[in-house]
């Protein structure tokens, strides 16, 4: 998981951000999917692929 809070002007204060990174985290391996977290605040670069539409993985403020 990786926070994207650059692409958007409105932000919660970073610790609520990791708490809930972290919370969604545990979440998901207890239903034994596998997670990794990327370090609060470091910028990682990545390639990702998903199936669907080229637009599926743009980000959309809602």
């Amino acid at each position: 998981m990786h926070s994207f809070a650059h692409l958007d002007d409105s932000k919660s204060d970073p610790e609520f951000a990791d708490s809930l990174i972290e919370d969604v985290a545990v979440k998901l391996r207890e239903r034994e999917f596998n997670v990794h977290v990327v370090p609060f605040g470091h910028f990682y670069e990545f390639n990702m692929h998903v199936k669907g539409p080229s637009l599926a993985k743009v980000f959309k403020k809602i």
